[in-house]
């Protein structure tokens, strides 16, 4: 218990330095712009300058650990935007609170802020470690896959999905497009405090976004005038907003949209930062009256997770289109139609001129080839339709279903008139956003996680549906409208069983019949503690192949908790020439074409120079450097032949072997 103690103590001190960090580098970024953007209280100051700040340091990171070769210059290309809307057309942001006050920076509101976020610490914490047993609970295998790429995003300076692929061959060297922005800032953070990266990700990378929304989330509490206690714990529950009950398998064999990705759910916390954006969005649009910014600092959105970029881009151009056909607006609306244009030419110029080539598994082939628009004629057009239809149908029905009580607060609000001409635009907005999403999901379904092309989008829905909660909220405490108490009730009650959902999602996924012993990890930890820099290693197999998912690392890896060490890559999965026939096509090829082990095996066979299996493994390994292996305990191979072994470390629960080498 000591250990955990002093690791939970020392990770939560690092996570308020860096709030106060990115909270000074926000304010003095806005000292520097001359902003005249101020705002009436604590929490959205803090709210603005964290966010502000975080955005800030991880674009400079990106931008030096790369040289340049990062996606988070389209971030300075939006703030260009930003700057040509403030400067040229004289729309300098001014804040029209309702609330308006010098921001309160007492001993009181620091201490029920550190409060607040230490609760949320603590939460990552439930879920990071299990304190009866005193071990840490398996990480889910997207998590450990996140962790290890912050750490080859900061010592290779390649932002790209390949890994530890960067460390065997330079032809890995040209970036891909995926979600790197809380990456970077994982990556950077474990590497300067010298932490173990699965754990700086969940107790601080996602503490620190988590954080971030909170305090937005508490700031437009006290910006209505509720300042109490009770809102402060409400704005808290809101954290856990989402969560889909209901499977979209139960309605229809074609389509698969079940996994929610909600703040708090199985891997939606590395949506949390859009969280963030999202809701800086809103606060600007809905309460700030600051509609040219808003739309502007929501194109940021696809930077951070790319899978958002159909979706709102597409939606936000149909949005300004309207407003450029009804003549409200027109002139700023074009410019925006513009702004997405030069935004989506300079990402895929970014990603042409950058080397892309067939090892990139998204983008190696024509974009109709992951739909069933095929080709052009009458009757695959027809097809099409038809089968768009049969993909989408139910989504809107499971979208009703599962945020029903949020969408009755909106409901509400409409008729108590309490929707202002703002927040019916961003309500407007967002709904084409997620009509869109809709869209693309169905129509890119053969497209490797094409259901995120939807997914993702709920994230600004659930901002959406927090901040109408609050905005019900202030009605209720303004009017004392009492007859509405049993609704608030069965809401709130309904948000609490959203929380504890999301809390316990954690302890149900990702269970496999492959255990490890605390004392081989144990024993592991404490030899890899030793090592003097990063090492990389493979998992050894003779004849089969286990690894379904993805070309890094192998399904044993995934049960294995990544906390083994910061000094290791995770592992190559080596495979023999015959590869098993049950694999599908695309994951088949996407190993074949694009493991760094399969491009040895090919030059050896186009070389006429192949080998055995065992002593084709045997050379990769040596000609590459690995300094350590993971051995099934199916593998029955006398190592010592080959290898000078320093250490050798065996799972008496597994069977399995982990060899470090000299």
């Amino acid at each position: 218990m000591d250990q955990i103690a002093s690791i939970l103590t020392s990770y939560f001190f690092i996570l308020i330095l860096l709030f106060a960090t990115c909270n000074f580098i926000g304010s003095i970024l806005l000292k520097l712009i001359k902003s005249n953007n101020s705002y009436s209280n604590f929490y959205l100051t803090i709210f603005r300058n964290t966010l502000l700040g975080s955005i800030t340091l991880i674009v400079i990171i990106s931008l030096i650990y790369t040289g340049g070769k990062t996606i988070s210059l389209a971030i300075i290309l939006i703030s260009v935007f930003i700057f040509l809307e403030d400067k040229l057309f004289h729309q300098k942001e001014i804040i029209q609170s309702t609330n308006l006050q010098k921001p309160e920076f007492n001993l009181k509101i620091i201490g029920s802020s550190m409060l607040l976020m230490l609760i949320v610490f603590l939460i990552q914490a439930y879920i990071v470690f299990d304190f009866k047993s005193q071990s840490i609970n398996p990480f889910p295998k997207d998590s450990i896959y996140y962790a290890e790429l912050s750490k080859c995003l900061i010592h290779s300076g390649q932002e790209n999905t390949f890994a530890m692929s960067n460390f065997i061959n330079n032809k890995y060297h040209f970036p891909t497009p995926y979600h790197y922005f809380d990456l970077w800032f994982n990556g950077f953070i474990a590497n300067l405090f010298n932490l173990n990266y699965s754990l700086c990700l969940y107790l601080i990378t996602y503490c620190f976004f988590t954080g971030i929304f909170l305090f937005g989330l508490m700031g437009c509490f006290e910006n209505l005038g509720l300042m109490k206690w009770k809102y402060k714990i409400t704005a808290f529950l809101l954290l856990f907003i989402g969560g889909l009950n209901i499977s979209e398998n139960q309605f229809h064999m074609y389509s698969y949209c079940s996994q929610m990705e909600g703040l708090l759910e199985r891997y939606g916390n590395k949506l949390n930062i859009v969280y963030g954006i999202t809701l800086f969005t809103i606060i600007s649009f809905a309460l700030h009256k600051n509609k040219r910014n808003s739309l502007i600092i929501l194109l940021i959105i696809p930077i951070v997770s790319i899978s958002l970029a159909p979706a709102i881009y597409l939606g936000t151009a149909l949005y300004s289109f309207y407003y450029v056909i009804a003549n409200n607006d027109r002139k700023f609306h074009v410019r925006l139609n513009i702004y997405i244009l030069s935004l989506l030419v300079f990402i895929g110029l970014f990603y042409y001129l950058n080397k892309l080539n067939d090892f990139n598994y998204r983008l190696d082939k024509n974009i109709f080839s992951y739909t069933d628009l095929t080709e052009f004629t009458w009757h695959r057009i027809k097809f099409y339709i038809v089968e768009l239809l049969l993909k989408s149908y139910i989504i809107p029905f499971l979208f009703l279903t599962n945020y029903f009580p949020l969408i009755l607060i909106i409901i509400w609000l409409f008729l108590k008139k309490q929707i202002q001409p703002p927040y019916k635009s961003i309500l407007f907005l967002f709904t084409i956003i997620l009509s869109v999403g809709i869209l693309f999901r169905s129509s890119l379904y053969l497209m490797d996680d094409a259901y995120q092309l939807y997914t993702n989008t709920l994230s600004l829905w659930h901002v959406l549906f927090a901040f109408s909660f609050i905005l019900l909220l202030s009605y209720l405490n303004n009017t004392n409208a009492n007859y509405t108490l049993f609704g608030v009730v069965i809401i709130t009650l309904s948000l609490i069983f959203n929380c504890y959902s999301s809390l316990t999602s954690y302890k149900k996924e990702d269970k496999n019949d492959i255990k490890f012993s605390i004392k081989y990890i144990s024993e592991i930890n404490n030899e890899c503690d030793k090592l003097k820099e990063n090492i990389k290693g493979v998992t050894f197999f003779d004849s089969t192949f286990f690894n379904n998912t993805a070309i890094q690392y192998p399904y044993e890896y995934y049960c294995m908790p990544p906390v083994i060490s910061s000094k290791l890559y995770v592992p190559y999965n080596l495979t023999s020439k015959n590869r098993v026939p049950i694999l599908n096509n695309y994951q088949l090829e996407k190993t074949v074409k694009r493991s760094p082990y399969n491009q040895y095996l090919s030059e050896k066979t186009n070389g006429k120079s192949f080998k055995d299996s065992l002593s084709n493994q045997i050379d990769f390994i040596k000609e590459n450097g690995i300094k350590y292996l993971i051995c099934p305990k199916s593998l029955d191979v006398n190592f010592k032949k080959y290898f000078n072994i320093k250490i050798e470390i065996r799972d008496s629960l597994s069977g399995q072997r982990f060899l470090i080498l000299n």
